[in-house]
């Protein structure tokens, strides 16, 4: 039987695994010395930031994690976009391949918008892959228009 839940800290490890298998699944070749990396920065992140800015809601087959969904909220300037200062971005939603196609990811984002409705935030936000769009739109999610370019800078 499927449990669905949202994480706390005795689950970071799971998560960790999880969200490396998601990485890999979509970076297909990560060095052993980055993976490490991010297993040491995802731990200390998550001891640090989990059910305080960063809300993780899994999905457990007995005592193995096959769903995560991760939302965090930013605070930003009011504006009429951001009349409460607050929003969620929703990124992490993965589900293990052999779990796929039985509504695992679908329960966590229901989920998500109920325990994020408690929040006090304007929206959640999110990036959707051609996978996963119409789990975001079954669930209320829209697509928004903006006179705006994405853009980014990076650093190194």
């Amino acid at each position: 039987m499927m449990e669905y839940k949202k994480a706390n800290v005795e689950n970071i490890d799971d998560i960790i695994d999880l969200r490396i298998i998601y990485l890999i699944e979509y970076n297909t070749f990560l060095e052993e010395r980055v993976i490490a990396f991010l297993r040491k920065n995802m731990k200390e992140y998550l001891i640090k930031y989990l059910n305080r800015e960063c809300f993780v809601y899994v999905a457990y087959d007995g005592e193995k994690i096959v769903s995560s969904v991760i939302v965090n909220i930013f605070e930003k300037v009011p504006s009429p976009r951001f009349i409460n200062c607050r929003y969620g971005e929703m990124y992490g939603v993965y589900t293990r391949v052999e779990y796929r196609k039985r509504g695992i990811a679908t329960e966590l984002v229901k989920m998500m918008i109920h325990e994020m409705s408690d929040k006090d935030i304007s929206f959640v936000q999110l990036g959707a892959s051609e996978d996963g769009k119409n789990i975001y739109l079954k669930n209320g999610f829209q697509y928004t228009n903006s006179e705006y370019v994405e853009m980014k800078y990076y650093y190194n």
